[in-house]
Order: structure tokens, then C-alpha cells, then sequence
């Protein structure tokens, strides 16, 4: 699951037209990933995501930098969620709207070639499974790493996939 979550990540982020992604920290101090330079007041680092199938990690040594910049960005953005207050409400809708907002992209990728329909079938299949579990219900009575994973839901910043790899939620 580790793994087709990068790879998801990294076919959401790259595109054709733009084989790079920026790595930058905004005001919050929180680390961004755009597929556009950062503000020109904000030092950023260009991580070089070869364009094509990132998906496949036996075609190549670019899938294997794809790869590697799809876990670090994974692993930058759970370090770099916030605790906040729990909202339920809240937690559910932004996690299945980012869930949403995923497979609408990774359509969107298969069309443009940038990702398999084999790896998009995969990641529907888990992230379908994950959204079928999200509820209102679940929050409320959850404890533990639950409860931690939809408090992460909670805040502002919606990173659905950052907050499932932080709490183990799959």
C-alpha cells in the first residue's frame, strides 16, 4: 500500500507538461509541494520527476528517483501535519473529498498516460476500501491511532494521504 501511495502521489503531482516538482516551506513553516516555483520570497528545491509512467518501478533508475521523491514527499507532509481539535464532521468530509479528489486524478493521469489503469484499479480498489470506512460514527467512538488519524483529518490543511500514512489508517 506504501508503495502505490507514492506512486499515486507522484502521478497526481507530475505532469507532461511539467516534469518537476518544488519543495518549499511557507509561513506556517509547513513544507509545500507545487507543481508551480514557489512564491519569489520563498527559497525552494526542484525535485526532478522524470514525466511518463511513474507508476512501474521495474522500467528504470527514473522510476526509482520518482519513487524516492513520491516517499519523501509522503514523509514530509505527515511530519509536517499539525495536531488539531477534533471535528468529525470535518475530518469525514475532508477525507473523502481528498479520497475523491485522488481518484479523480488518477483517471485523469490513465488518460494522459501517465499512469497504468492496472495501478489506477489498485489504488481504487484501497483507497474505495479506506472511504468506505471514513465515518462519522467511526470518529466519534474512535481511541488511540484512530482518533489521531481523524483529528489529523481535522485541520486545514487536508492531506488525506499524509494523515493515512502518519496513523497507519488502511
Amino acid at each position: 500500500m506504501h508503495r502505490l501511495l507514492c506512486a499515486l502521489l507522484i502521478a497526481t503531482l507530475a505532469t507532461a507538461a511539467h516534469a518537476a516538482i518544488y519543495k518549499w516551506v511557507d509561513d506556517n513553516g509547513v513544507t509545500q509541494y507545487t507543481s508551480e516555483p514557489p512564491p519569489a520570497s520563498k527559497k525552494g528545491k526542484e525535485l526532478k520527476v522524470p514525466s511518463g509512467n511513474t507508476s512501474n518501478s521495474t522500467a528504470g533508475s527514473g522510476d526509482a528517483a520518482a519513487k524516492k521523491a513520491g516517499e519523501e514527499m509522503l514523509k514530509n507532509m505527515a511530519d509536517g501535519v499539525k495536531p488539531g481539535t477534533l471535528d468529525c464532521a470535518k475530518a469525514v468530509s475532508n477525507g473523502k473529498d481528498g479520497i475523491d479528489t485522488m481518484l479523480e486524478t488518477g483517471r485523469t493521469n490513465v488518460k494522459t498516460g501517465h499512469m497504468k489503469q492496472s495501478d489506477l484499479d489498485k489504488g481504487t480498489a484501497q483507497f474505495n476500501k479506506v472511504r468506505s470506512r471514513i465515518s462519522e460514527s467511526e470518529c466519534r467512538s474512535s481511541t488511540g491511532a484512530v482518533k489521531d488519524f481523524y483529528t489529523c483529518l481535522s485541520n486545514d490543511y487536508n492531506l488525506v494521504m499524509a494523515c493515512m500514512q502518519k496513523y497507519n489508517y488502511m
